[in-house]
């Protein structure tokens, strides 16, 4: 099946679509050049710059069918990082662009991730459900589904929206797939067991994670927890808070590296983010679907297909 890939980020939604041998991703496109870089030293030649809403003008050409589109809009207008009372902006019409560019190629299967925020913030919910209405509209039926990374092998507590459609389906036909092939995980410990892969505290017991809108207290985490949810944003150790996890800095490592939070991201460590800066890096780690959920997401949709 030929794959199209819309705001693919460095890669992590694409990663099973690449692995599976039913897939052939030909073309992923994303404005941000340093994600480009990133997913064309893991994949080459297969990414390129784009403003992906150009792919909807009338004079753009896609030179090939896709048999499947995915993608995963820019969700920062819609995330719990962001407060609950602002009204979405620019960005957020970025799943309508997704949207329309399902129903230009119409493909018979597409994808498309997002946080769960956006089926209750400020006009979030209107975006989801004139999408959803498009979408049936133009024939597809949608699986829509919120889903804890952690049961498909992901040690966080991240949460997404993933919605399937197939042209020509029916709603939530994709429910028992996705749910027979639950991987679930309880601690970044149980992860590694399971999957003969290493978090390297470095000798610490706990870590230190600072999320912005957490920022007084769940910030310290040791391998027998789920991670919080990894963001793009992290910063060093300035003080703890009483209900942290650990009081006692000797045991805390406090200023982990991306290559940390891309092993927690399920990122194999084959995976090369290249000479970027750290903080480039975790920008790219922070936006990416966790590998190891792509990786079953694609079998699901290859093992219906077959």
């Amino acid at each position: 099946m030929k794959v199209l890939s819309l705001f693919c980020g460095c890669g992590g939604l694409d990663f099973g679509f690449h692995e599976h041998p039913s897939f052939s991703v030909l073309k992923s496109y994303d404005k941000n050049a340093n994600a480009v870089h990133v997913y064309n030293l893991n994949y080459p030649g297969t990414a390129e710059v784009l403003n992906v809403p150009d792919i909807i003008l009338p004079e753009f050409s896609l030179h090939f069918k896709p048999n499947i589109i995915i993608g995963g809009p820019p969700c920062q207008e819609f995330s719990a990082a962001r407060g609950k009372h602002k009204t979405p902006g620019e960005r957020a019409n970025m799943s309508t662009v997704f949207r329309n560019a399902v129903l230009r190629y119409m493909p018979e299967f597409f994808v498309m991730e997002n946080v769960p925020q956006m089926l209750t913030t400020r006009g979030g919910k209107d975006i989801h459900e004139a999408n959803v209405q498009a979408f049936r509209e133009g024939g597809y039926g949608l699986t829509v589904l919120k889903v804890k990374m952690s049961e498909y092998n992901v040690p966080q507590t991240r949460q997404r929206l993933i919605i399937i459609g197939r042209h020509g389906g029916s709603d939530n036909e994709f429910v028992e797939e996705m749910e027979r092939e639950k991987a679930p995980v309880i601690s970044m410990q149980d992860y590694m067991q399971k999957n003969d892969r290493i978090i390297d505290f470095k000798g610490k017991k706990y870590a230190y994670i600072r999320r912005p809108f957490h920022k007084d207290c769940n910030n310290v985490f040791c391998a027998e927890d789920l991670c919080p949810t990894v963001t793009t944003v992290h910063s060093p150790l300035s003080h703890l808070h009483s209900k942290d996890k650990c009081q006692d800095k000797n045991l805390i490592l406090e200023d982990p590296q991306s290559a940390f939070f891309a092993a927690i991201q399920t990122f194999p460590p084959s995976f090369d983010f290249g000479d970027l800066h750290e903080f480039s890096k975790m920008k790219l780690i922070g936006n990416a679907v966790p590998p190891a959920f792509s990786t079953i997401l694609a079998r699901v949709i290859a093992d219906f297909k077959n």
